[in-house]
């Protein structure tokens, strides 16, 4: 569940940057009460989201996502750490200890950072966190994608065994996937050196803004190698095993 909540201060988009929007949504800031409606409304939506039998469901919730950039009103242009971090905090306080959704698991999800130092700022704290990630992608220079990914994914694995978190890519992806063997030999290699429990392609939205391949796209035939590869599990996969309420330990 990510969400590109829209600015609370002024009912604009989440790319609305012309204020300092986290510090008024902050107990005592002129938009508080609006943002815990707003949170009202978000909860009672999860809360319906349930299996066959009524069973309240594992939600990976992903908020303030690619915190450290400057394109959303919780970018690190428009707050201070201290700031963002009381809004974090604030927030999963309410949806776990007020709204009683025990059924989130917590994705912290930064943009660009290049140590554990800058990856630190603005971490909230390990109480409010079950996973530690970050969104990557790949543009027109695939070698830096590659080095930036590598790097960024050995230092999250350092921050979560630490931490007692899973380490993650919540996003990534290669608009239009050019290259014909990009999954095999661009991706793989790097998510088998490393250990993220999840990665998330971006959306297919238009015929021009894609990131996962369709029949007949140039990277097709080396997705289906990816997915056959042994070393990932897909969504079909993955039920069969059972593994909501189990132990999965990876050797």
């Amino acid at each position: 569940f990510c969400w590109h909540m829209d600015n609370p201060a002024n009912g604009k988009a989440a790319w609305d940057t012309s204020m300092r929007t986290v510090k008024e949504l902050l107990p005592g800031g002129a938009a508080h009460a609006t943002y815990v409606q707003w949170l009202d409304k978000a909860a009672a939506y999860l809360n319906e989201l349930r299996g066959d039998d009524g069973e309240l469901i594992p939600i990976l919730f992903r908020p303030f996502h690619e915190l450290t950039g400057n394109w959303f009103w919780w970018g690190a242009n428009t707050c201070a750490p201290d700031e963002f971090k009381q809004l974090w905090r604030f927030t999963i306080d309410y949806l776990r200890q007020t709204k009683k959704l025990h059924q989130l698991l917590v994705v912290f999800s930064e943009a660009d950072f290049n140590s554990e130092a800058e990856f630190m700022q603005r971490y909230p704290g390990s109480a409010y966190v079950d996973f530690v990630g970050f969104d990557n992608y790949c543009y027109k220079n695939v070698d830096d994608y590659k080095r930036n990914l590598d790097k960024r994914l050995a230092i999250v694995d350092t921050i979560a065994a630490r931490e007692h978190k899973l380490a993650c890519l919540p996003e990534t992806g290669y608009e239009q996937i050019p290259q014909a063997n990009w999954w095999t030999t661009v991706l793989l290699p790097i998510l088998q050196r490393h250990k993220a429990s999840y990665v998330m392609a971006w959306r297919n939205g238009r015929p021009d803004h894609y990131y996962v391949p369709y029949p007949g796209q140039v990277s097709e035939a080396d997705f289906v190698r990816f997915f056959n590869s042994g070393a990932v599990i897909f969504e079909n996969r993955l039920a069969p095993l059972g593994v909501y309420g189990r132990y999965v330990l990876r050797k």
